[in-house]
């Protein structure tokens, strides 16, 4: 199913009317420099939320968003890193070198080196803030946002 549509909008009244509302209904320009719908003009997205949303974040937030001190069990580090890019038997095989016990423990492992994040396919940083977020707003990144608020995924595009 396409995730785009195409719609006309007319809007007819007095100029004076007209020019009342324009700054409701466009907020940026095209790459022609004529204005553009722009529905953050109507409700602005939190600046916060415009973030990508990626599985390596997702991963990140579900493990800080579990207690520290549970038991880091080898069942679920083969459930969460089940991604074919990160290599599970080697962070098994770490784990267990670093003698690492509990998730808090896994988390702070993982704090201490951005390499072992990227090689693990977690984004600590962006989970932090999608838990910010869906504190704050309800929502992770602005996807989610904006179907709640727009009725769409995307902004205008003309």
């Amino acid at each position: 199913m396409p995730d785009w549509c195409k719609n006309k909008l007319t809007v007819r009244g007095s100029e004076a009317e007209i020019d009342a509302i324009k700054p409701f209904l466009f907020g940026k320009h095209s790459r022609t420099g004529e204005l553009e719908v722009d529905f953050n003009a109507l409700d602005a997205c939190p600046e916060s939320l415009s973030i990508p949303f990626t599985d390596d974040a997702t991963r990140a937030q579900i493990l800080l968003m579990l207690p520290e001190d549970t038991p880091l069990r080898e069942s679920f580090i083969q459930g969460h890193f089940n991604d074919e890019d990160a290599n599970v038997a080697r962070l098994l095989m770490e784990i267990k070198h670093h003698n690492i016990k509990t998730i808090g423990g896994l988390i702070k492992w993982f704090m201490e080196d951005n390499e072992r994040e990227f090689k693990y396919c977690l984004d600590l940083k962006l989970g932090q803030q999608y838990i910010a977020n869906l504190i704050q707003f309800g929502q992770e990144t602005g996807h989610d946002w904006h179907e709640k608020h727009w009725g769409t995924n995307l902004n205008a595009e003309t």
